[in-house]
């Protein structure tokens, strides 16, 4: 008996580590994911049949194409190769992070927040400690 024929429509030889696998899959794959979508727009456009059994089956179809659009998405960004730019420190990110972290921090203390080595003066500090002594009406004192 000889050996069974290969199905493949290939002329590419199939790769044979994980990287050739994510390259070829990054090459083919925009297409046929297109593909997948055109073909599924084209069914689901289409008037479900008037019966359950038939409404369930073209319910079931319009999913069944929409998980394999899932999958060839996952499959895109799992073989995509990394964008230079998210590999690249951003020093603004960095400034940021730090700033959210000394805010946390500065938020986490039980101490006055006026009393943060960069906090502006309250303008209405006289306010909350009991008025202006040189206002009568704010001391409490009686008109004459």
């Amino acid at each position: 008996m000889s050996a069974p024929a290969s199905t493949s429509t290939s002329t590419a030889a199939a790769p044979r580590d994980l990287d050739g696998l994510k390259a070829v899959l990054a090459v083919r794959l925009p297409a046929r994911a297109a593909a997948a979508v055109a073909d599924y727009e084209a069914f689901a456009a289409q008037a479900p049949p008037d019966d359950a059994k038939g409404f369930a089956a073209h319910h079931a179809a319009c999913k069944a194409a929409l998980a394999h659009v899932e999958a060839a998405v996952k499959l895109l960004r799992w073989a995509a190769p990394p964008e230079p730019a998210a590999t690249a420190p951003d020093p603004e990110a960095d400034d940021l992070a730090r700033l959210i972290a000394e805010a946390r921090a500065a938020l986490s203390e039980d101490s006055d927040p006026h009393d943060h080595p960069t906090a502006r003066p309250d303008p209405f500090e006289d306010d909350d400690a009991g008025g202006d002594q040189d206002d009568p009406d704010e001391t409490g004192a009686e008109d004459p």
